[in-house]
């Protein structure tokens, strides 16, 4: 990808309008943007959150009903929706990323590089986005739990069905 950075340069230098304003303008409304990615990945995080939650719980109620077949398939469904949840996570990641460096490429050409300096802070601690990482991991190591107390259940019970029809 670095071959896009010299492609072609942040700064237009044939730009004959007020570079300036407009570049402050133009770092502003980046800014938002990528506040506005943050927040939709937040709220993506809180619809997987949810919907992991609901779906556990789901699966224990239905585990205490003996329903091993029902929970087995519910425990893959949170598996493959924590798999979606962990590809969501990497767009977001790919997407602020780039926008961050763009921003700090911005801060180049602006008297303050708050961003860059911020980056440089929270490099040295472990943020709230390294941790958000490893929650779908936790579900699905708690549905493959799940799948594993209940298999032999399904299969005493698929036996018993066998055993009782033949």
């Amino acid at each position: 990808m670095s071959w896009i950075r010299n492609k072609r340069d942040l700064i237009n230098k044939e730009y004959k309008g007020n570079k300036e304003e407009h570049l402050l303008r133009q770092y502003e409304i980046f800014v938002n943007s990528s506040e506005n990615i943050s927040s939709k990945r937040m709220t993506s995080n809180n619809l997987y959150l949810g919907a992991n939650t609901a779906l556990f719980a789901v699966a224990g109620y239905l585990s205490v009903l003996s329903k091993s077949f029902v929970v087995i398939i519910l425990s893959f469904m949170g598996i493959f929706l924590c798999l979606s949840w962990i590809s969501n996570l990497a767009s977001y990641k790919k997407l602020n990323s780039a926008k961050f460096r763009v921003i700090h490429d911005l801060e180049e050409h602006l008297p303050a590089r708050v961003f860059t300096k911020e980056d440089e802070y929270l490099n040295s601690y472990y943020t709230l986005t390294k941790l958000e990482r490893y929650i779908p991991y936790i579900f699905i190591i708690l549905y493959g739990i799940i799948i594993i107390m209940f298999l032999p259940f399904l299969i005493v019970d698929l036996i018993n069905n066998i055993s009782l029809g033949g």
